[in-house]
């Protein structure tokens, strides 16, 4: 994603943890660059039969956002994006007409399958709608000036709590998304500037403008602290 990063969003990427209400308990949501779990199911520790979260790293350009997005929506017409930003009424989410139009993080969101979404209304009269749930999770990628593309994800609350409707439609996205992205990377390891220290890194899928522009050498892929690069 290019453009500045607002700091409402800012805030939102910055939190390492989301309690959606109306949802069976509350979910762990990863930072973003915390590799530690991702591509695996994560578990929560406070409740007693935990949700769990399906997440995947991600290198995409807006190119490669769209033809996600508009793969997504070819299969599945009614789906809407949701902007992170507060909704204008509890009735009103806020869906973008593009991927791009949006801020740094959205939402997935079947309205077939869920009519109607949970929605937190604070003191201050904000409402904010779920990031995770009954919704899929997209922290975009952002490419910044320097020539350097940090990682996004997609997280998605699977098995106990979940609905076999939901759990199908997220079983759906994720193979467009597989069937779109590649996984060919591989990273040096940390603290060392030696080639021979260099490991094979599949945690993360890689859209095809990302990869093309990475191994032309004009485009740094990179995860936190941690620096990737296109397998020769």
């Amino acid at each position: 994603m290019t453009g500045q990063v607002g700091r409402q969003q800012l805030m939102m990427l910055l939190a390492a943890r989301v309690v959606i209400r109306g949802h069976a308990g509350p979910v762990a949501v990863a930072r973003r660059g915390d590799l530690r779990d991702w591509g695996e199911v994560q578990r929560t520790e406070e409740d007693p039969l935990p949700s769990e979260v399906r997440q995947v790293a991600l290198l995409l350009l807006p190119q490669d956002e769209r033809a996600v997005a508009d793969a997504i929506m070819e299969r599945y017409p009614a789906v809407k994006f949701l902007d992170s930003r507060p909704w204008e009424a509890e009735s009103v989410p806020p869906i973008v007409g593009s991927i791009n139009s949006s801020g740094s993080s959205l939402a997935i969101w079947n309205p077939e399958i869920h009519p109607v979404l949970p929605v937190d209304t604070r003191p201050n009269g904000i409402i904010m709608g779920p990031q995770i749930g009954p919704v899929v999770q997209w922290l975009r990628s952002c490419e910044i000036p320097s020539g350097s593309l940090n990682s996004g994800r997609w997280a998605a609350t699977i098995g106990n709590g979940q609905s076999p409707e939901m759990s199908e439609f997220i079983k759906g996205i994720w193979d467009i998304l597989m069937k779109l992205t590649r996984n060919e990377l591989e990273r040096l390891k940390k603290g060392s500037s030696n080639e021979d220290s260099v490991v094979s890194e599949s945690r993360f899928r890689i859209g095809p403008m990302a990869l093309e522009r990475a191994m032309r050498g004009e485009l740094k892929l990179v995860s936190g602290g941690m620096i990737l690069r296109p397998r020769p």
